[in-house]
């Protein structure tokens, strides 16, 4: 099986929904800061919050680090990203005049927005055309494809852009994370019923 027959296979089977609900640009990069190592979903939850106390970049930047962690407590590494988002907000305002950038080699500049959220941006507010390389795709690809389990995230999204038909490469990306999280999951894969075990090896 190949990865354009991969693709068919989760369109039919897959319903990906979008975690990264906002209406601006300032609501995105705060979701996606908080969204590392975590459930999107409760990112996004705590951020909807988040937003209402700290309205614009400019309020964020004046924010008091001990009420913005105390304001992020409930997700992980709370203490972590309340001083990334402090730094991300004082990094927009003095290199970018507090306009956040739709620029790759930008983004990536911005505490907290690594390679992933910097494509994760682009794909939804520019509706670029990315590889997302996640710990879900990662996992997905290196079980379907036993003999890429040395492979650095580099290489996958080297080997999915060559390997895609389509070259819907966002898509890809997206239906691959949902299966990830759905059914090959980490620690208990639903192999059983997944639509790849004919061709999958992972639990044999």
């Amino acid at each position: 099986m190949n990865l354009t027959n991969i693709e068919k296979t989760l369109c039919l089977n897959i319903n990906h929904a979008e975690s990264f609900i906002f209406n601006t640009k300032y609501e995105l990069i705060i979701k996606l800061i908080l969204s590392s190592s975590t459930n999107e979903f409760r990112a996004c939850e705590i951020g909807n919050e988040l937003i209402k106390d700290y309205c614009s970049i400019d309020d964020l930047n004046r924010a008091d680090l001990k009420d913005l962690e105390f304001k992020i407590k409930k997700i992980g590494f709370y203490r972590q990203k309340a001083l990334r988002l402090k730094k991300a907000a004082q990094l927009i305002i003095q290199k970018f005049n507090g306009v956040i950038p739709s620029k790759y080699d930008d983004l990536i500049l911005i505490p907290g927005i690594g390679q992933k959220s910097a494509k994760k941006f682009l794909s939804l507010v520019e509706d670029s055309n990315y590889v997302m390389v996640d710990t879900h795709l990662r996992r997905v690809i290196k079980r379907l494809f036993n003999s890429f389990e040395n492979l650095k995230d580099n290489e996958i999204e080297k080997f999915v852009i060559d390997n895609i038909e389509n070259k819907n490469l966002t898509n890809f990306s997206n239906l691959v994370t949902s299966f990830g999280k759905d059914f090959c999951t980490s620690l208990k894969p639903k192999c059983s019923i997944c639509f790849f075990k004919n061709f999958c090896n992972f639990d044999k």
